[in-house]
């Protein structure tokens, strides 16, 4: 049987403007109004409920305790105030391609877009992975129209390698190699 390694303590991610760390359950609140003030991640997708929100929540905690790794929620340095999240997890999802190799996420709040912040938390949360766990191929998906992931993939080295459906919407699937 193959147990994830054993995280020594939670960590803790401090970039220049940011701090990242596992989701606590002190943060859902945040979370659940982020998730409701964000269109959806595809196009056409439902509003997202406080059901919907919880079981994404807890998955993204339970990733954590099940691989050692998962995504991370993002906050202002300075202040504390939640701005987003990102990491790298496996989702399970129904588009078999996508669960080949570990799957980077990001989404953040209107109040970060534009100021390189996804970026910068994006690129914080990949190194700590290949530190933690080696060099290895990651993937992505994202909405076609949606052209600021597209290019903050572009930046951290995603290329296309294929398509497919979510949640009924088109997504181009990406990957970045070692």
């Amino acid at each position: 049987m193959n147990l994830p390694p054993q995280l020594p303590c939670e960590p803790v991610i401090i970039t220049e403007r940011l701090v990242l760390r596992p989701p606590r359950l002190g943060d859902f609140d945040a979370f659940y109004e982020a998730a409701r003030s964000m269109p959806p991640i595809v196009r056409g997708s439902p509003p997202i409920d406080r059901g919907t929100a919880w079981a994404k929540f807890t998955r993204n905690c339970g990733l954590w305790a099940l691989l050692g790794y998962g995504i991370f929620i993002v906050t202002d340095r300075r202040d504390g105030s939640y701005l987003g999240d990102t990491g790298l997890a496996r989702f399970g999802r129904s588009i078999e391609a996508m669960n080949e190799a570990a799957e980077a996420a990001w989404v953040m709040l209107e109040k970060a877009r534009g100021r390189g912040i996804a970026h910068e938390a994006a690129q914080a949360a990949h190194g700590w992975f290949f530190g933690r766990f080696g060099p290895q191929r990651t993937i992505c998906m994202i909405d076609p129209e949606n052209a600021p992931s597209l290019s903050l993939a572009a930046r951290l080295g995603y290329r296309a390698f294929g398509q497919g459906t979510h949640e009924g919407g088109d997504v181009i699937l990406l990957e970045r190699l070692p």
